[in-house]
């Protein structure tokens, strides 16, 4: 949709737009990931479908709506809020006894990049 419309705002309303859209796929991907197998299924015959790419492919888009616009909006601070409740809290917890990935690296950038913004807080 964003492709076909040709009467934006601003580039801003269009990039908005492009994120808001990122982040409803990454946070839809993630949620059909932790579902059971039976529970995919009956998502998949109500028309419900995932990215084959699955939660990997979810973090990916996280990461491209959060940290592809400037300045960020509001979508783009949800996309970083998920990403670290994500990373955070639900691999911790919700993956307990499997192999979890933190990308600390990645997760002490961001954290610093926002703290730089706001040195007094």
């Amino acid at each position: 949709m964003a492709e076909k419309r040709t009467a934006w705002e601003s580039p801003a309303s269009k990039a908005q737009f492009i994120i808001a859209t990122r982040l409803e796929v990454a946070v839809r991907n993630l949620l059909i990931g932790f579902l059971s197998p039976k529970m995919q299924r009956v998502a998949h015959l109500l028309g419900i479908k995932d990215e084959p790419a699955g939660a990997e492919g979810a973090i990916e888009e996280l990461k491209a709506a959060a940290f592809s616009c400037e300045p960020p909006g509001v979508f783009s601070l949800l996309s970083e809020m998920v990403l670290l409740v994500y990373c955070l809290f639900l691999k911790m917890h919700l993956l307990a006894g499997l192999p979890v990935n933190l990308d600390l690296d990645f997760l002490t950038e961001m954290v610093d990049k926002k703290a730089a913004q706001f040195p007094k807080v």
